[in-house]
């Protein structure tokens, strides 16, 4: 049914559904992260299939990469395996989207 005064509702909601590639809830996560391929930067958000981030380092989409998470008030690192999805140049800094393949938690005297 649509809302009265409201025509385009159908369409909306369908555009969205078909236009969010998306299959897992996304999160807003700003945590430390080391990337092995460029060095160090900051988590934007993060879901359980993927990641974003800002870096100086460039990356190129379609390349692997490997990173670790420092999660606060613990001991404990994320090393994660991802691809590279897409690079958004910000400012002085990039924008990194990279899928998370695999993890594994390592304690972080393991570093």
């Amino acid at each position: 049914m649509v809302p009265p005064g409201d025509g385009d509702y159908l369409s909306t909601i369908m555009q969205n559904t078909v236009s969010d590639r998306r299959l897992t809830a996304r999160y807003t996560v700003r945590v430390p992260i080391t990337v092995m391929q460029v060095g160090t930067g900051s988590t934007l958000d993060m879901s359980a299939s993927g990641i974003g981030f800002l870096v100086d380092g460039l990356i190129e989409p379609g390349l692997p990469i490997e990173f670790e998470l420092a999660l606060a008030g613990t001991e404990v690192l994320l090393h994660c395996d991802g691809r590279v999805v897409r690079v958004e140049k910000r400012g002085l800094t990039n924008f990194t989207a990279a899928t998370i393949e695999n993890i594994a938690v390592k304690p972080a005297t393991e570093h």
